[in-house]
């Protein structure tokens, strides 16, 4: 359960320090105060299209997982889906997002299974996000080396992932992009 706390200091540090950003490389209107459709789920945050947010949290044997992703990263648009077209293609992306194994690949030495799992859409006047989280128990944590994020596979419309890391050791926010999408993870686990 002390996981649970050191994410929210996570979050709260995230929060705290982003800079409220409109710029999402094309024009559409901003109206950040209407009610979001699914009224028990978090605020959108601002976001830029072309980046998504990737916050990992490492306790004991426990690793948590969070992607945030702007929808037009994921289906390419981000109205709230009508047609029976973009219908499918949230449906596709949220079955995806489903299973931590689309999303991240850790060494099987480390004997990790997933614990739970979550995808949600988020809707907030024009704008739509994915979020999806990981809880995973690996019975031999320290084997693990580096995590390949599977982020830009699956998403042709990123460009960069922002990662925040925290864990018993150490805390560090860098940036992943489709070049570059391994975590090397000897200093934190």
């Amino acid at each position: 359960m002390k996981y649970l706390l050191v994410f929210s200091f996570l979050l709260t540090l995230i929060c705290n320090s982003g800079e409220h950003n409109h710029d999402h490389g094309h024009e559409h209107s901003h109206d950040h105060n209407h009610k979001k459709e699914n009224s028990n789920k978090k605020s959108i945050k601002a976001h830029q299209h072309g980046v998504g947010i990737l916050n990992i949290v490492k306790e004991d044997n426990i690793l948590f997982f969070e992607f945030e992703l702007p929808g037009y990263d994921v289906v390419g648009f981000e109205y709230k889906a009508k047609k029976k077209d973009d219908i499918k293609k949230v449906k596709q992306a949220l079955n995806l997002l489903s299973d931590y194994k689309n999303m991240i690949e850790i060494d099987n030495s480390a004997e990790c299974k997933k614990e739970s799992s979550s995808s949600d859409l988020l809707s907030e006047g024009n704008h739509t996000e994915f979020r999806s989280s990981y809880k995973i128990f690996c019975t031999s944590i320290k084997k693990i080396d580096k995590i390949k994020i599977k982020y830009f596979e699956n998403f042709r419309n990123s460009k960069k992932l922002n990662v925040k890391v925290i864990s018993e050791k150490k805390a560090k926010s860098f940036e992943l992009n489709s070049k570059n999408t391994f975590f090397s993870s000897r200093d934190y686990f």
